[in-house]
């Protein structure tokens, strides 16, 4: 099954795809068909997930927050690439989470992120390596921030 029947199967769809700040690359190459995806948000055009998990947001929005990240990265790679299905793995995830200093559980927040992954991408279940980092906070006021690194066929 392809990504996009994928997506429609969970009842997802992409997000338009958001400029960049100050006009950087969105996708950048690198050797070996690797790709580095600039950092993402938990903001749409239609939906922003803003605030400090922990103080303003439950664990639950975070996790919506992180999903959120994954598929504006999501449309990002569909528009340089054309095809999801170019994606061969997905290396490293990196997510920001604006949190309380008290809020505890970062990789619970990347969890969902990484399950909606491997629901996309069944070979990659359990094969990508993650970073979760609380900071203080995120452009826009974002609740969460994701950056990927992507290998392609």
């Amino acid at each position: 099954m392809n990504i996009d029947e994928k997506l429609k199967e969970l009842g997802l769809s992409l997000p338009s795809s958001r400029p960049t700040e100050e006009g950087y690359p969105k996708i950048s190459k690198c050797e070996n068909n690797l790709l580095y995806c600039s950092a993402c948000g938990s903001i749409t055009d239609s939906l922003r997930i803003t605030g400090k998990v922990g103080l303003d947001l439950t664990l639950e929005q975070a996790q919506q927050a992180a999903r959120l990240c994954l598929l504006n990265l999501l449309s990002n790679l569909k528009e340089s690439l054309g095809d999801l299905n170019r994606i061969k793995r997905i290396i490293k995830m990196q997510l920001f989470i604006n949190c309380s200093p008290q809020f505890a559980y970062h990789t619970s927040v990347a969890g969902a992120a990484l399950d909606l992954l491997s629901a996309l991408f069944p070979w990659q279940k359990a094969a990508t390596a993650c970073t979760a980092i609380g900071v203080y906070a995120l452009a826009e006021g974002a609740a969460c921030e994701m950056d990927l690194v992507v290998q392609i066929a």
